[in-house]
């Protein structure tokens, strides 16, 4: 798309925070030459966050974040265009459902649903919302649908090995 728009430089959103952590997208990142400015210029995310907040009056900066759908899939998965969209078609679902701050984990047959603690018993009590997500998931082709009972944690393929 660069090419195309003729642009120079390419920015992205990565921040100081991101560096504490494995990103495999930085060897992506590194090898198109685009370039991180809130990571260059050492802002942690919750200094953006609150820079947003103070200079911008942006309200969502209150929002939990929503990282790129590669986190969804364990390290070193090839990642097809079918297994992104079912991830998105199961997110968007519980987007619709109302929860905000969750992980639809894809490791081949198998779906991970990772939600705050607390919210997990409302997931499964609620209007047959588990019961529809499942139908959803079988829909997709994904025989198992697993809830994790540890909750949402962001960058838990983080504790694996990574190659």
């Amino acid at each position: 798309m660069a090419e195309e728009i003729d642009a120079d430089v390419v920015v992205e959103g990565s921040n100081f925070s991101d560096t504490k952590t494995y990103r495999p997208g930085k060897k992506a990142l590194n090898e198109l030459h685009i370039v991180s400015p809130l990571a260059m210029a050492d802002m942690t995310k919750t200094q953006i966050r609150e820079a947003a907040l103070k200079l911008y009056k942006l309200e969502q900066a209150h929002k939990p974040s929503n990282s790129c759908y590669a986190t969804r899939f364990p390290y070193n998965t090839k990642l097809t265009k079918e297994n992104l969209k079912n991830v998105d078609v199961l997110e968007d679902f519980l987007y619709d459902q109302g929860y905000d701050n969750f992980r639809v984990r894809y490791d081949g047959n198998l779906i991970r649903l990772e939600l705050p603690q607390d919210q997990i018993k409302d997931f499964m009590n609620r209007n047959n919302c588990s019961t529809e997500f499942l139908t959803l998931a079988k829909s997709l082709n994904i025989p198992f649908v697993t809830v994790d009972l540890e909750g949402f944690r962001s960058g838990c393929f983080d504790d694996n090995d990574k190659e």
